[in-house]
């Protein structure tokens, strides 16, 4: 018998024997989305503790009792299909996930170097940069690229290994490569976005406590600004057994990995890599960490509340965010994307039992205050349009991209013909 993980793309399944899951599992118990990272406002106010007028409240607790279907036009009228060209130089493998750049759609996936596409026609263009050691080359994390865009600038930024990171701009030519000073923020489980000219880095406190949350790296200086000091202790190292790393982990498509700790006292923790915690919105940064249910607006020093999630009796009190008892009747908010008229969401309820975990989707209306939660990762488009499937980023003008199968999109495709990209305008 074999139990089945949706893996971090649009196409890639796990396969975990149950053999195997036995050493992982305690009482088939199993982590589903764990993140050690929740400080309740350095210098700001959290939400969730002290009720201000800055906070707008988003409410899940009272909207789980109704589940609605979800559709494009909650989010945008204008949703673009753009079915991405096949052939043997554009191979998209699995686990992909898409951004973009300008009029340029740019795909990682498994085993594949980053490859760009025309945003309007999905034509190939070409690939961006290889996969090695050379110069110009960069090694994939768990098999997958790492890469991130600077709209602003223009740019992509791939992660090439070590404290190194690679520069190409807007047609994916190669500019340049950047040695990280500081080699700590490089580290797989740190997040990470690029803003005109500036790479910002959160660090998770996991096992070790970094001095500081956030901190900024300006490329043209190569000075680090470290912008947000950490106040939250380190957990103590009690493993029940091996840490476990699965690649391609997780509901959320951006991830490539993820490690799971099993902790003394029936107790899990898991640390997703390239945690999409942190995203820019015009020239303002937000920061959302898992098990703390605000979203807060980042500048130097300050995190200064913005939006709150009411989850009532879901609610997980901070202190008991790796506890397997209890999790059943809690929400974990996997990530949240944000488009010009709302925010799209993903959270999980029994987020330790691996049978009976439920992961849910919601909307929050931006001007209206309305919350439509789903159980369906379906989004219905109206006019016959393919359904669209779960959303995997936002570009910083808001609009939302995520990959649908191409058999999905039109009957008489291949499976294995690249999927097609679908842009929420």
């Amino acid at each position: 018998m074999s139990c089945l993980v949706a893996a971090g793309g649009t196409r890639g399944i796990v396969h975990i024997h149950e053999s195997f899951l036995q050493d992982i599992m305690k009482g088939g118990m199993f982590v589903k989305s764990l993140f050690v990272a929740s400080f309740m406002g350095v210098v700001g106010v959290s939400c969730t503790e002290n009720r201000d007028d800055r906070c707008q409240v988003i409410d899940i607790g009272r909207n789980m009792e109704t589940m609605l279907r979800l559709n494009t036009e909650d989010i945008s009228e204008d949703v673009r299909y753009v079915p991405l060209e096949t052939s043997d130089e554009s191979l998209i493998g699995d686990r992909a996930y898409v951004r973009m750049l300008g009029g340029k759609l740019l795909v990682a996936s498994l085993n594949q170097p980053v490859k760009m596409f025309d945003a309007s026609t999905g034509k190939f263009i070409r690939s961006v940069g290889a996969i090695g050691n050379g110069p110009e080359e960069y090694v994939p994390q768990d098999g997958v690229p790492v890469f991130f865009v600077d709209e602003a600038a223009g740019c992509i930024w791939i992660k090439a290994g070590g404290n190194r990171m690679l520069r190409f701009d807007g047609e994916g030519l190669p500019v340049d490569a950047v040695t990280v000073a500081d080699s700590t923020i490089l580290l797989s489980g740190v997040s990470q976005i690029a803003v005109n000219g500036k790479l910002y880095f959160y660090q998770p406190t996991l096992f070790s406590k970094p001095a500081y949350k956030m901190s900024v790296y300006d490329v043209q200086t190569g000075k680090t600004d470290n912008w947000i000091p950490n106040d939250k202790e380190a957990v103590e190292m009690e493993l029940q057994q091996t840490p476990v790393l699965f690649g391609g982990y997780g509901s959320v498509p951006v991830v490539p990995a993820c490690h799971i700790f099993s902790l003394k006292g029936n107790r899990y923790a898991l640390s997703y890599q390239e945690d999409p915690c942190l995203w820019n919105y015009g020239d303002k940064i937000f920061l959302k960490e898992r098990f703390n249910d605000t979203i807060y607006t980042a500048s130097k020093g300050v995190l200064a509340p913005r939006y709150v999630f009411e989850l009532g009796d879901w609610h997980c009190p901070y202190g008991k965010r790796f506890d397997v008892d209890g999790s059943s009747g809690r929400i974990s908010i996997d990530y949240v994307l944000e488009g010009r008229r709302c925010l799209y969401f993903v959270f999980q309820t029994d987020y330790y039992n691996m049978r009976d975990k439920k992961t849910f989707f919601g909307i929050y209306d931006k001007e209206s205050g309305g919350v439509k939660i789903s159980d369906s990762d379906e989004i219905a488009s109206e006019g016959g349009r393919p359904v669209v499937r779960q959303l995997q980023t936002a570009a910083s003008d808001g609009k939302l991209l995520g990959l649908i199968p191409a058999s999905e999109y039109d009957a008489s495709r291949a499976e294995d013909d690249n999927p097609v990209a679908v842009i929420l305008y």
